[in-house]
């Protein structure tokens, strides 16, 4: 383990999951607020942001339960806007699937039965926010199937850029304006997002720290695939257990 990557000890995590999910719970409510008056702009970047302290707490659910080491690089993980957007998105995928297919014995028992855009938002998540690693680590171009188009521009940081342009102006070399928050949400965007927002807050069903609903069906998997990438379980472990 690398300086970089040297571990922490750290303290219950209870009380920080509990903030971060109280915060997003109340950014969720802002978000409410601005709908009503009309305000998609704004109501997008707070939605974002919930969606990302709701992301931050499924990362430290996943630490508190010794899925994840503390370490430097996991702390920096969740400081980052673009790995929060990641979790985000893997989340919303993963309630979807809960909301949609009712019976239990459909639902995901291996990796290989995820949605595959997810195990993709999973590589780049472990390999390359939470190691630290580069895309060539663990991709290979010309052999490995495409990334998830969706996933690839998150991981590129398109929705932070969008986040940006809703709420800053932007401006050209030459001073000229090149974008104006209010022209940059259409509402057929804000209802995606607003769509997205229920589908993390019906992701999180917390008691005492563990998650306890949608999509707890899957995180055993979750938990597998992450200690998995993170080269925290063998490979004969995984294969014999998850893949």
């Amino acid at each position: 383990m690398t300086s970089t990557q040297s571990q922490v000890a750290v303290v219950d995590l209870q009380p920080a999951i509990k903030a971060a999910l109280e915060n997003a719970a109340r950014l969720s409510e802002d978000v409410m607020y601005l709908a009503d008056m009309d305000r998609r702009q704004t109501g997008f970047v707070i939605s974002v942001l919930a969606r990302e302290e709701f992301a931050k707490a499924f990362l430290l659910i996943l630490s508190q339960s010794e899925q994840l080491p503390w370490t430097t690089k996991f702390e920096q993980a969740l400081r980052n806007h673009v790995c929060k957007q990641l979790v985000s998105y893997i989340l919303c995928e993963l309630s979807a699937v809960d909301l949609f297919i009712q019976d239990p014995n459909k639902w995901p028992r291996r990796v290989r039965d995820l949605p595959r855009p997810v195990i993709d938002a999973f590589h780049i998540l472990v390999h390359e926010r939470i190691r630290g690693g580069e895309r060539e680590d663990w991709y290979d171009c010309e052999q490995d199937p495409p990334l998830d188009p969706t996933v690839y521009d998150i991981a590129a940081g398109a929705i932070e850029k969008q986040k940006q342009d809703a709420l800053y102006v932007r401006y050209g070399l030459n001073g000229s304006v090149k974008s104006i928050p209010a022209c940059r949400i259409s509402e057929s965007e804000w209802q995606r997002e607003a769509r997205r927002l229920e589908l993390m807050k019906e992701a999180f069903w917390v008691s005492e720290g563990k998650l306890s609903g949608s999509p707890s069906a899957q995180y055993r998997i979750i938990a597998a695939l992450v200690r998995y990438l993170a080269g925290l379980m063998s490979v004969d472990e995984f294969i014999r257990d998850w893949e």
